[in-house]
């Protein structure tokens, strides 16, 4: 490809891979910093359109907006997972393939991750992919995953994270913000969106480690309650440990959802999906997907009684709309067996209505 005529906010790359049929990681590095903040922000507006049914009324007055998080465009991202070639190499992916493009380091990585001896000469003959972790707290580690398992290679067997005012412990494999600056980002938007207080009861929905858990049950103190829900087997130990010392929240695994058709529009079955992850009321999922056993994943998440509040906090611009677009009212005549109407509450409207978090890995 050849650029004739350059759009003024076209940058050289940074990264000497950031380049068609090079790696597909990073989509925008030909273009300045502050043009990508502009050109994200229109892209969140658009999948609001489209996707999330929103007036542009609507979006005028949700104030849109794109805002870097500190630290610069490079040298950030504390994990990085390398597939491994049929050679041994470790990379990264080709734009849009499955094809592994080998790399000396990566420029967007944390500094002590490009420091590590996991690229260049070095090979991985019995790995399928290597993963790399560079903790906030300062710990460095090394996986490789081959035949089905996942084996250290390099560092402690967990990692410290610091957030939200405190010390967490997790495996490396467990779910945590990749950008150092994120989980504190997110979780100040989060508590400003739903205002929690004393004696309110909330749930944080793929709930992770329990970022989100710890910040709510530190709201509503300990006549309140906070249930955290998350599927990962290495995030609920993750969540039940760092929690300890919050005797208001508990951390409960999903398991497999019991799915039924609600009904069918051209081409595709909407599905009920009900679970529930421990005593108390069960979670509700409802949106209108192909195969029951794929709604557990892609449908919206409704407590089974009227919540006084939703904070939706997503990594993916299409995620966030499609979900925005499924918080409404369900009816009662479609509340199959869950004791009452399901209720699914509003986004991006913390003045409204409190308590109920959800949130996406």
């Amino acid at each position: 490809m050849t650029v004739l005529d350059a759009a003024p906010d076209r940058v050289d790359p940074p990264c000497p891979y950031a380049k068609p049929g090079r790696c597909g990681g990073c989509d925008l590095q030909h273009v300045a910093p502050e043009a990508q903040l502009t050109w994200k922000a229109g892209v969140v507006r658009e999948q609001l359109t489209r996707l999330g049914g929103l007036t542009g009324a609507e979006l005028d007055a949700l104030g849109v907006q794109v805002e870097a998080l500190p630290g610069g465009p490079l040298g950030w991202r504390s994990r990085v997972r390398y597939t491994v070639d049929g050679a041994g190499r470790a990379g990264l992916l080709k734009h849009r393939s499955y094809e592994v493009v080998p790399i000396d380091r990566c420029r967007i990585a944390h500094p002590a991750i490009q420091q590590l001896p996991v690229l260049g000469p070095v090979r991985w003959p019995d790995a399928d992919a290597v993963e790399s972790v560079a903790s906030t707290g300062g710990d460095v580690t090394v996986t490789a995953d081959g035949d089905g398992a996942t084996r250290p290679v390099g560092g402690p067997e967990q990692v410290g994270e610091q957030a939200a005012g405190r010390q967490w412990k997790l495996p490396p494999s467990a779910f945590w913000q990749v950008h150092p600056a994120a989980a504190d980002t997110l979780v100040v938007a989060v508590l400003a969106q739903l205002d929690p207080r004393p004696g309110e009861t909330a749930w944080d929905l793929y709930g992770g480690a329990g970022l989100f858990a710890a910040a709510l049950a530190g709201r509503v103190g300990a006549t309140g309650r906070v249930t955290l829900v998350e599927a990962a087997g290495a995030g609920v130990a993750a969540a039940r440990d760092n929690l300890r010392d919050l005797p208001q929240s508990t951390a409960s695994r999903a398991g497999s959802p019991r799915c039924w058709p609600a009904g069918r529009s051209p081409g595709r079955w909407t599905w009920w999906c009900s679970i529930r992850p421990g005593p108390g009321p069960g979670l509700r999922w409802y949106g209108p997907w192909p195969a029951p056993e794929r709604a557990r994943w892609r449908t919206w998440p409704a407590i089974r009684r009227p919540s006084p509040g939703t904070s939706a906090a997503s990594g993916r611009a299409g995620l966030a709309a499609g979900r925005a677009a499924r918080l409404r009212p369900v009816p009662d005549d479609q509340a199959r067996g869950a004791g009452g109407p399901a209720v699914a509450a509003r986004v991006a409207a913390p003045s409204a209505e409190r308590s109920l978090t959800e949130r996406s890995a």
